[in-house]
Formats: C-alpha cells, structure tokens, sequence
C-alpha cells in the first residue's frame, strides 16, 4: 500500500511545474483577453451613437442610407458581415448564410474565454493542493522553511487561478452581451432587406 500511495505522491508532486507553467500560459492569456476586451469596448464606445442614428434612419428612410455610411468603414466582424450582405444585395440565402457565420465567429471568439473561466481555476486549485502535502511533510518533520515556501507557492497558485478565471468570466460574459447585440442588429437590417426586396418585386409585377 506504501508503494502505491508513495507513486501517487510522486505523481502528483511531478505536475507541479507543468501546472504552474500551464497557470502562468493562462494568466498571459488572461492579460491578453483584457486588453482585447478594453479595445472592443472603445471601439463600441465610439459607434455607439452612429448605430443609433443608422437605426432610425433605416425606419424612417429605408435601407439605402446604408450605403457609404462611415460606420461600413470600421473594422470589425459585425461591419465584415454587413459589408458581405450589402455585396451581394441582401440575397436570402447568402444573408442566412452569413448570420449563421456570425454566430460560428461568436462561438470561437468567445470560447477562448470560456476555456479561461474554466481551466483558471482548476490550475490555481492543482497548485494549490499539490504542494500541501510537501508542506505537511514539512511541518511534521519540523522542516519550517519548506513548509513556508510550499504555502506560499500554494497561496500564490490560488490567487492567480482566481484572476485567471475571473478574466475569462468577465471577457465571456461582455463579448457573449456585444455579439448578441450586433447579431440582432445584423438580423434587423436582413429582415428589413427582404421586406423591400419583396415589395420591388410586387411593384414590378404591378
């Protein structure tokens, strides 16, 4: 029984460093998404109000006060998939065609952050227990420096899996709430597309 708790011990104490390198990656990442997050944030900040003129000039005048708007200017995927749609002049099955693309280029942005939210803290709690056992080794056999240094190392693992974490939730949680709002934008701008499509062709028939 010895042995196997021994190789156990001996496991668990090995992924120590690949756990603190894989935390320390995430953390990176972390710092990564929040500066991502800031510029999407900036970038909203400023169209804010373009929006929601564009959105009452649509229902008052129709769709063709899209066309060379500035806000077809920036750069960003709601602009790419509008862009595509004016291009190909609101074809239906394009138009669907790129909302669904939207959703897949939402799913994958996001899911960066989401992988975050989960594997931080998981890492910070793997730091955190894996060097609880040399700590109270440490402390049994009287050995004070290496508990403390195995404590410190264990506390330092929770605080950053925590950060780590609570990075992804807050980058996931606000990017989730922005692509919602671009998509039922985008969906507004197709439907009303196709309304006017359909009453030029009943015009035509006439």
């Amino acid at each position: 029984m010895s042995i196997i708790t021994n190789i156990l011990f001996w496991i668990s104490t090995g992924m120590l460093l690949p756990v603190i390198i894989l935390l320390l990656i995430s953390f990176i990442f972390s710092l990564i998404s929040l500066g991502e997050l800031y510029g999407g944030f900036m970038q909203r900040l400023k169209n804010r109000k373009k929006l929601a003129i564009l959105e009452k000039n649509i229902r008052e005048n129709g769709l063709k006060v899209i066309y060379d708007n500035e806000i077809l200017k920036t750069d960003s995927t709601f602009t790419d998939s509008l862009n595509k749609m004016l291009e190909f002049k609101f074809n239906k099955t394009i138009t669907e065609k790129l909302l669904n693309d939207f959703l897949s280029s939402k799913d994958r942005n996001i899911g960066k952050s989401v992988i975050l939210t989960r594997t931080g803290p998981m890492l910070g709690l793997m730091g955190t227990l894996i060097p609880m056992g040399p700590a109270l080794t440490g402390l049994a056999s009287g050995d004070v420096a290496s508990m403390a240094s195995n404590m410190q190392v264990a506390f330092a693992t929770t605080v950053v899996g925590i950060f780590t974490g609570g990075c992804g939730f807050i980058s996931s949680f606000l990017s989730e709430r922005w692509y919602k709002e671009d998509y039922d934008f985008l969906e507004y701008i197709a439907e009303t597309a196709f309304i006017e499509n359909k009453n030029e062709v009943l015009n035509e028939k006439k």
